[in-house]
C-alpha cells in the first residue's frame, strides 16, 4: 500500500517508543536495516474514512503485525 507508515521496534530496546518508522514508496515497499539483535515487531495501521456507514461507524481501520528475530 503506497504511503502507509510502518513502525518497528525490538525486544532489547530500552525506550518505550517505536525504534524505527518509515513510509512505503509508490510500489508499497519499505526497507529497514535491522542493526540490533533481538525479537522484532513491525506494525502498520490504515484508516479508510470513505468506508464508514452513517449511524454505524465513522471509518474502517485495518492493522497489520509481523514478528521475527534478528541477530
Amino acid at each position: 500500500m503506497p504511503g502507509a507508515e510502518l513502525k518497528a521496534t525490538w525486544s532489547l530496546r530500552e525506550e518505550e517508543d517505536w525504534g524505527l518508522s518509515a513510509t512505503t514508496d509508490d510500489a508499497g515497499r519499505v526497507k529497514f536495516f535491522l542493526g540490533n539483535p533481538g525479537h522484532w515487531l513491525f506494525y502498520t495501521r490504515y484508516a479508510d474514512e470513505t468506508l464508514g456507514r452513517e449511524g454505524e461507524y465513522d471509518k474502517r481501520v485495518y492493522s497489520g503485525l509481523y514478528t521475527g528475530s534478528g541477530r
